[in-house]
């Protein structure tokens, strides 16, 4: 199944900018910030600017500082819990920005990362987040609904210390993924003696993180988390290793049940830059969509990215009988959110009828309640 992936030429336009064209940068700085800034390139955008002696707005460069900056925070973050879970013998990864900003990206800061997402086995939670909690981390939303809710159906434990930045500490990843895939990219990782006793998901295993997290973020998606994936493909070309990423990742997506999305986001990033891995990965995986996934991936074809919704996309999994850890029961979800959600995401003052009816209308799009 192949096709051609609508782009606008906006994004078109960014792309060319993060290969280093000098043109297409310098048409990048005279676009209103509102074009740009979404998509999260701005530190990148800056220092590509200077490269080739474009004058990049002011704005660029505040960025590209503030994304320096917190990336040195989240640096000493990572390396003090890492202290903390080498110490209690569990192993643990760096996944998404926080793997990937040193990893494959030609400056940290090329990658803003808000907070740090670590990957534990399932088996190692306790032991890991009583590691954290001895080290001074705590709950970011306490109670008991809360915490029903991480044990029963969420996939991170979300930990604030002071002074510190963020910690989400995953021993599951997201409903549409299948139980046994966190325990399986714990298995797998690589050695990472930068990290201390710490390892890095294989490559395979971050593009297949990364294509899947695309679609978690609501539209319009920032071009960044497409760019992570052309950021791993060109660390594998720079090992001669292309081929190599590309098998792998097919493997790994039709092992776990994920071609639809990892077909798709490998497709969007062919269209955005000619990389042949990310044309090696769409290609067969497109093959194996069954008839509900197929409807989507014409979708995308059609209309982009931005008109694909995170709900199509689980909808089109499900009528295809595909695996994942929420199954049939996310449909109920959209509409009737756990207890610990709905403590999480309304006021504690009001009673708990009042607190589930607002959650329902928000829910609905209702505005007030």
């Amino acid at each position: 199944m192949a096709f051609d992936v609508y782009l606008p030429d906006v994004h078109r336009l960014l792309a060319r900018a993060l290969t280093g064209d000098g043109e297409a940068i310098a048409a990048a700085a005279s676009l209103p910030p509102a074009a740009v800034a979404p998509h999260r390139l701005l530190p990148a955008l800056d220092r590509l600017a200077r490269r080739v002696n474009v004058e990049p707005p002011a704005g660029w460069r505040r960025q590209r500082i503030a994304a320096a900056a917190h990336w040195l925070w989240l640096a000493e973050t990572r390396r003090a819990v890492g202290e903390a879970l080498d110490r209690a013998g569990v192993r643990w990864l760096p996944i998404k920005g926080c793997d990937l900003a040193d990893r494959v990206y030609e400056a940290p800061e090329d990658r803003p990362t808000s907070d740090l997402d670590l990957l534990v086995a399932p088996a190692s939670f306790d032991a890991a987040r009583a590691a954290l909690e001895d080290a001074g981390w705590s709950s970011l939303v306490p109670g008991e609904a809360a915490e029903r809710y991480c044990r029963e159906e969420g996939y991170a434990w979300q930990a604030r210390r002071r002074g510190q930045p963020l910690v989400e500490l995953h021993f599951r990843l997201w409903g549409l993924a299948p139980e046994e895939l966190a325990g399986a990219l714990v298995e797998d990782a690589v050695a990472a003696p930068e990290l201390g006793a710490g390892r890095r998901p294989s490559l395979a295993g971050a593009f297949l993180l990364a294509a899947v997290h695309l679609w978690l973020e609501p539209p319009p998606r920032s071009l960044l988390a497409c760019w992570d994936l052309e950021r791993l493909a060109g660390h594998a070309a720079a090992q001669g290793d292309e081929d190599g990423l590309s098998e792998a990742v097919v493997d790994l997506a039709r092992r776990f049940d994920l071609q639809l999305p990892v077909a798709l986001a490998a497709a969007h990033c062919r269209a955005l830059w000619p990389r042949p891995a990310a044309g090696a990965i769409a290609g067969p995986l497109l093959a194996d969509l069954r008839p509900p996934e197929r409807w989507l991936a014409t979708r995308l074809a059609r209309r982009g990215a931005d008109a694909l919704r995170l709900g199509q996309l689980v909808m089109a999994r499900l009528l295809a009988g595909r695996r994942s850890r929420s199954g049939w029961r996310v449909i109920r979800r959209q509409l009737w959110a756990h207890p610990g959600v709905v403590a999480q995401e309304t006021p504690a003052g009001w009673s708990w009828p009042r607190r589930r009816l607002a959650h329902v209308g928000r829910q609905l799009g209702w505005r007030r309640l």
